[in-house]
């Protein structure tokens, strides 16, 4: 296998694995690859809050390894503590990659690392993987779910969770707005509907929304069967129920 392609692969193992780890009681601050040079390999470096232990953050990152059906050698693990004064070192060097500018080694410890990449930790990706975890609780088992998907033999869309089964498909879009969402999504949302029902023609929408809808929002969505909209603090006042409603409800629409 190639380096690049050893480096794809570890990326993607730390992208499914870093935004899980909250649900085994880890506080993830940040989380970098890096080329550590004395050993000659790729590490996947997880910063936490100051009172998690490093033995619990490698419990953590196997566990989680498992549940998302990866496979991560604890050899590759490395474990920063907030406060640490590498972490900004990390960040910095992680900037100047990304802009291909060179970086000295960063030390840490007795390891020396170049070549540092970010781990992708911005809220809106981590609360995607969080509605999708959701999702495939309460999915019908019989129905295949992709992440960030792209349908084959398509016009370019882009779906943040497609949930299909042989003839119908759901799409679920997530919005991590700050703001309630309003109705210029709504009318985003109907067009990418419309696109995706040139593949599956029973398609329909689902639009999760960390902080809610606008009346005017609310009020653009009522006549369309084939859209549902999901608060996502619904689910956090009344648990998954709420979405296996809006899942189902869709399911059942003619």
């Amino acid at each position: 296998m190639g380096e690049e392609s050893l480096v794809g692969d570890l990326m993607t193992k730390a992208e499914r694995i870093a935004p899980r780890l909250w649900k085994h009681g880890i506080t993830v601050l940040a989380a970098f690859l890096a080329f550590e040079i004395e050993a000659s390999q790729w590490m996947f470096l997880v910063v936490t809050a100051k009172e998690d232990s490093k033995l619990a953050v490698y419990d953590a990152v196997q566990s989680t390894a498992h549940e998302v059906g990866d496979y991560i050698n604890l050899g590759q693990v490395v474990h920063v503590r907030d406060g640490d004064p590498a972490i900004e070192l990390f960040q910095a060097a992680a900037i100047s990659q990304r802009y291909a500018k060179s970086y000295p080694p960063v030390e840490f410890g007795s390891w020396s690392f170049t070549e540092i990449r970010a781990v992708n930790l911005e809220s809106w990706r981590v609360f995607e993987i969080e509605v999708f975890d959701a999702i495939k609780e309460v999915a019908p088992s019989a129905w295949s779910m992709e992440f960030s998907s792209r349908p084959d033999d398509f016009p370019p869309l882009q779906l943040d969770i497609l949930i299909r089964a042989e003839h119908a498909a759901i799409a679920v879009e997530v919005k991590s707005y700050k703001r309630p969402v309003d109705t210029e999504v709504i009318f985003a949302v109907l067009g990418k509907l419309q696109v995706l029902k040139t593949l599956y023609r029973g398609a329909k929408m689902l639009l999760v929304s960390r902080s809610g809808f606008s009346n005017s929002a609310l009020a653009a969505a009522e006549p369309f069967e084939d859209l549902r909209l999901l608060s996502w603090e619904s689910v956090k006042v009344n648990g998954l129920k709420a979405l296996r409603k809006a899942i189902y409800g869709l399911i059942t629409a003619k």
